[in-house]
Order: structure tokens, then sequence, then C-alpha cells
């Protein structure tokens, strides 16, 4: 299996998330501390349905940012399905959140 992709997916989607705080006033964030729990925040998913950071509290969330318009994060939804799938039942939750409007 290549990790080559996934690994450019995942540094352009820090890359895509640090653009995005960085178009946020900087006095929205507060800085967080080692340790500390996430934020909570809350999207809505495909079907509408809302969705917390909080639901998945004690498990291990890997959150993959991307858009539909990117070839390195389309290229890596199948690694991230088949790792979700390997998963399956464990502690690990995968939740890939589109940037696209």
């Amino acid at each position: 299996m290549k990790r080559k992709p996934l690994v450019l997916a995942l540094a352009l989607s820090l890359a895509l998330l640090a653009l995005l705080l960085a178009c946020k006033k900087k006095e929205e964030f507060a800085p967080l501390k080692k340790g500390a729990p996430a934020p909570d925040f809350a999207l809505k998913d495909m079907s509408g349905n809302l969705v917390k950071l909080s639901d998945f509290k004690g498990k291990v969330v890997l959150i993959e940012f991307f858009a539909t318009w990117c070839p390195p994060c389309k290229m890596a939804i199948p690694e991230l399905n088949e790792l979700q799938a390997r998963h399956a039942g464990s502690n690990l939750v995968i939740l890939g959140i589109s940037i696209d409007e």
C-alpha cells in the first residue's frame, strides 16, 4: 500500500485548516493547553443530522479536512475508508469534513 498519497493528503488538509484558521479573527480562538480536551464543535452530516465532537468522547478521533476539488484528498479517501473498516468496532473514529461550500 502506498503511503505517500495519504501523507500528502494529510499535509494538504493541515495546510487548509491553517488557512481557514488564519482567516478568523485571532480573538475568536483561545490557545489550547497540552492535555486539554479539544473544543467541542457541531456540524451537520450528509443526512442533515447534527454531529458533535463530544459525541465521540473517550474515542480516538482522526479528523480529515478535505475538498472534492483536491486530487490528493480524493486519493486519500479510499485509504481512510480502509483504515476505518480495519478498525471497525475499535476506539477509532474517522471524521471527514468537507470544506467545499
